[in-house]
């Protein structure tokens, strides 16, 4: 049998053979990924951000129509009730809150349009000389809080009939 003649140019030959990725290429793709990663993660965290808003703004418009829902319920109960400006500390998802309540009885110049006759609401008269007008109480409030080093507010608005006894 024949015996095979291994020379060193052989081995030498067989290593410079492609096997494997050098370090060039390797580097190259880590820096690629991390590019990618890091974008990735600074949408993510503006995607948070931006989560956290919109809940404490439909957790503050739910605090506000819930006050403004109570503050109906106790006008409907006692109509001759009188409404108070407030001014409450409350929490809002975990962030210090400060509920405001402003109230204005506007004056019939103000509020041409906004006068309320009494035949809208009840049984017409029509033997009724001068009508019955009523005031009208503007009812604003806001809610502040801050959030991601800035003050942030809301504001609704409502209104009540103020009966003519009641008149300034």
């Amino acid at each position: 049998m024949r015996q095979k003649y291994i020379s060193p140019f052989t081995i030498h030959d067989s290593l410079n053979t492609k096997q494997g990725f050098t370090l060039i290429e390797l580097i190259v793709a880590v820096s690629i990924l991390t590019i990618g990663l890091v974008m990735v993660l600074r949408s993510l965290i503006f995607v948070v951000s931006a989560l956290d808003i919109g809940t404490n703004d439909v957790k503050a418009v739910q605090i506000l129509e819930g006050r403004i829902s109570e503050l109906q319920l106790e006008r409907k109960a006692d109509p001759e009730a009188s409404l108070e400006a407030i001014h409450e500390e409350i929490m809002l998802n975990n962030r210090p809150a400060i509920l405001t309540t402003e109230v204005t009885v506007l004056e019939y110049e103000e509020l041409e349009e906004l006068v309320v006759e009494s035949e809208e609401f009840g049984e017409e008269d029509e033997e009724e000389e001068e009508e019955e007008k009523y005031l009208v109480s503007e009812v604003k409030l806001k809610l502040t809080w801050h959030q991601e080093g800035k003050e942030r507010d809301l504001t609704i608005g409502t209104y009540f009939l103020v009966p003519p006894e009641e008149e300034l």
